[in-house]
């Protein structure tokens, strides 16, 4: 019976939690922004760009964190060239 209770105010909270990254259909993780506070998040954009924490700390307080307007930024700087 309480499991029951719990289930139902559990099912009446409005909670949501920002994410950066979303899963796509089959599991695995879109990302579609750089979140500079989640240390997992600027490990994977360090690592496939190439760039030093700094460079991509600059490019996103340059032109925000959505993925697409950080690398135009990068590409257009001359610091990636993919």
């Amino acid at each position: 019976m309480a499991d029951n209770h719990f289930k139902a105010v559990f099912c009446h909270l409005n909670i949501s939690f920002p994410m950066s990254d979303t899963t796509n259909p089959t599991g695995a993780v879109a990302r579609t922004s750089v979140n500079m506070n989640i240390p997992e998040n600027v490990s994977f954009w360090i690592s496939k760009w190439g760039i030093t924490r700094e460079q991509l700390q600059s490019a996103v307080d340059r032109v925000g964190a959505k993925e697409t307007r950080v690398s135009d930024y990068l590409r257009a700087k001359g610091i990636i060239r993919f």
